[in-house]
């Protein structure tokens, strides 16, 4: 799980950092007076960024999916929340894919909505961890071999 989050943020920090480096160097700056070699540059980045986004979308999908199939074996009263991380988890993998092969305006609306419902599946399973931390109840599997 640990692994699998951290890989996730690690794309989207990427694909962040990419556009906001973007804004950073060429916000404000006339298209006449930037260079070939500007161009170029300007275009690295922006296939960086994007290919770590697609990228973490499917690490964001395997994450919810992974993390959404302990919380159902272990069994107790999250088991909602592990049955509808696994719809989240489907609807990620399908948006991202959406996101690859479309070049509609649509398809950007759906993944936004894939990564909203990443992050709302997210702190939803944090709340709950919390709330198990708290109350002393072990997210462990009721059999153990």
């Amino acid at each position: 799980g640990l692994a699998g989050a951290a890989g996730t943020v690690a794309l989207y920090l990427v694909a962040i950092g990419c556009s906001a480096l973007l804004g950073e160097i060429y916000g404000g700056v006339d298209p006449v007076d930037v260079s070939s070699e500007g161009y170029s540059d300007a275009h690295v980045l922006h296939v960086v960024g994007v290919g770590a986004a697609h990228m973490g979308n499917f690490a964001a999908a395997a994450y919810v999916g992974a993390t959404a199939a302990a919380i159902l074996v272990s069994g107790g009263p999250w088991r909602p929340l592990a049955w509808l991380g696994i719809a989240v988890a489907a609807f990620r993998v399908t948006s991202a894919l959406l996101e690859l092969t479309s070049t509609s305006h649509w398809s950007d609306t759906v993944a936004i909505a894939g990564f909203l419902a990443f992050l709302a599946w997210g702190f939803a399973a944090s709340v709950m961890l919390v709330v198990a931390l708290r109350r002393g109840t072990a997210l462990v599997p009721q059999t153990v071999a």
